[in-house]
């Protein structure tokens, strides 16, 4: 079925068991379908992020990722099967999303996202956008991810997996909170690389969700206003939380000032610059 084809009372029965939850509803359920995703990175943390958010009613996802579909991926990596091997994540993840919710209209980049293509995007493009999940696996890549959400002033939610471990940390920097520079002295420790420390089948598939999970708090107003870092240990069952505090030093308090001198009505919550 086409994008967009599908009538009200399908729709209606479609998210039925999602909006009778209180803070979701219909209206919850109205402001997913006009939020505009931007994930990078589609591995296991990604993917399942993607599919995750596409079903729960997402109806604008841009995909970034310049890696193919290998043998050992697919073990953790579920949005991928064996035919798909040798094929660019991106196009697959597309597929697949497509196949669950015709109405998602997805944006395909099958190459890696560097400051040039970035910044192209951004000029062509023009389209509102909602929030950013970073799930690469490279301090290069995030550091490119979040300067793109410092600049756009976006939420952005960065998840990883590794061993038998996770962790979701949450900037509100649409809100003027703590990025991830800030996060530098804070959080326990970086993520290794699972290609030498290996990582367990199911764990990023969880995380994905609760990636996917903490996007749809913070497009439904339900998400902490702070920056926060959630741990997770997988083998002890055990769950860590705690808050960023904003360094007064860091990039994104120089930007913000700076933005403010521009125009002072672009206060500590971004009230003159409402993204779709």
């Amino acid at each position: 079925m086409a994008p967009g084809r599908w009538g009200a009372v399908v729709i209606d029965r479609r998210y039925s068991r999602q909006t009778v939850l209180d803070g979701l509803g219909e209206d919850g359920q109205a402001s997913l379908k006009t939020t505009h995703v931007v994930i990078f990175g589609l591995g296991g943390v990604g993917g399942a992020a993607a599919i995750s958010l596409a079903a729960a009613g997402v109806e604008r996802l841009s995909l970034w990722d310049g890696d193919r579909v290998e043998l050992s991926n697919l073990h953790r990596q579920t949005l991928y099967c064996e035919s798909d091997i040798g094929a660019w994540k991106a196009d697959c993840a597309a597929a697949r999303i497509r196949a669950v919710n015709s109405c998602c209209e997805v944006h395909v980049h099958a190459v890696d996202a560097t400051s040039t293509r970035l910044r192209e995007w951004e000029a062509r493009s023009g389209e509102p956008l909602s929030l950013v999940i970073d799930a690469t696996d490279n301090p290069v890549a995030r550091k490119l991810v979040s300067t793109f959400a410092l600049r756009q002033r976006l939420a952005l939610i960065s998840a990883a997996a590794i061993g038998w471990h996770g962790q979701i940390s949450c900037y509100r920097m649409d809100l003027g909170a703590a990025c991830d520079r800030c996060a530098i002295a804070t959080r326990p420790h970086e993520l290794d690389h699972c290609e030498g420390a290996g990582v367990a089948g199911p764990v990023p598939a969880v995380i994905g969700g609760l990636a996917a999970t903490a996007a749809i708090n913070v497009r439904l107003g339900a998400a902490d206003q702070t920056s926060t870092l959630m741990t997770w240990d997988a083998r002890a069952q055990r769950f860590g939380t705690l808050q960023i505090p904003k360094r007064s030093a860091c990039e994104c308090a120089l930007q913000q000032a700076r933005l403010e001198r521009i125009d002072p009505r672009k206060n500590a919550r971004g009230g003159a610059d409402m993204r779709g």
